[in-house]
């Protein structure tokens, strides 16, 4: 076994400097990031249950929205982001017909257990039917929200 070598030491009364050993040629690396591979796409909920919750059966509940539903749903999916778990369409300008839409749309899929209102113009998605990896926090704020 090889012995081992100090070729490093610190000047402990000035914690800046540092002492190489003559003839000792040194590297610095950065430490390897953690991989976690994430697929091209979003998961879903499927309607099954699981260990820590029941997923949103979310394709078979879209494929029974109405046309007010499916077109504000589109703007949610459109402004969504993976990271909060919201869709903030304050962005878009929309006629008077439309907000009367959005909000006729908005009361079905909320009673449809789909989407909250966090704030005016700020919905979030219900976290088992769109699943992302901050699925913990986003399910603790869903759940806080009337």
């Amino acid at each position: 076994m090889k012995d081992f070598v100090n070729v490093v030491t610190q000047d402990l009364s000035d914690p800046t400097k540092f002492h190489v050993a003559a003839g000792t040629s040194l590297g610095l690396f950065q430490p390897p990031k953690k991989h976690n591979p994430q697929p091209p796409f979003r998961r879903i909920g499927n309607g099954m249950t699981g260990k820590h919750a029941t997923a949103y059966p979310l394709l078979e509940t879209m494929l029974t929205f109405s046309k007010p539903e499916s077109w504000f749903f589109t703007y949610l999916l459109k402004y969504y982001k993976e990271y909060t778990g919201e869709s903030d369409i304050s962005k878009e300008s929309f006629s008077k017909a439309d907000l009367n839409s959005i909000s006729k749309a908005f009361a079905l899929l909320h009673k449809r257990g789909l989407v909250k209102r966090v704030k005016r113009q700020v919905y979030m998605i219900n976290p088992n039917a769109i699943i992302t990896d901050n699925w913990k926090d986003h399910n603790n704020k869903w759940q806080s929200l009337p």
